[in-house]
This record gives structure tokens, sequence and C-alpha cells, in this order.
């Protein structure tokens, strides 16, 4: 994924009812993710906050970061059920 927002914050969402992935029953979904080469990686995944949206609306799942001054390209992972399952971006 191509990155604008160098230096700023950046919410990402993760809509389980657009994906084949299942939240994991203890800790839903976890986000993985690094900018530019697999030096600029995350490391640890990170646990991603549910959003619950009413009745009308599937519940989704939202991180913060911050992107790197020299960020250009995002290395994304969501993960489920402890890091065995991944949808990658």
């Amino acid at each position: 994924m191509r990155v604008d927002r160098q230096g700023e914050g950046l919410t990402l969402f993760y809509n389980p009812a657009a994906a084949k992935m299942a939240p994991n029953d203890v800790f839903g979904v976890a986000f993985n993710g690094g900018f530019n080469q697999p030096i600029m990686c995350g490391g640890e995944p990170r646990q991603m906050t549910l959003q619950v949206r009413g009745s009308a609306d599937p519940p989704i799942y939202t991180i913060r970061i911050r992107v790197p001054q020299h960020g250009a390209r995002s290395i994304t992972s969501f993960l489920s059920h402890g890091g065995a399952r991944a949808d990658r971006h």
C-alpha cells in the first residue's frame, strides 16, 4: 500500500464481514506491519480495538499507527488465531 502521510498518524480499519478470516475469540484481530523494506517491520503483532457500530452494521476493528518520516510503502498483515491465520495486504 502506498503511503502519503509521512510523519503523521494513520487509522487502519479491518472489517471481518468483508474478509474470509474470522476474529479470534480471545483477542479478536491483531495488526502487524512495517514500512518500505522488511528491516522496518513492526515486530510483535498488536491487538486491534473492536468498534461496535450498532445493530445495523457489523463491528469493525481499528488501530492507529504513526507513519515514519521516510515511510513510502506499507507491508501489513491482519492476524487471527495467535498469528496462525493471516490476511495480508
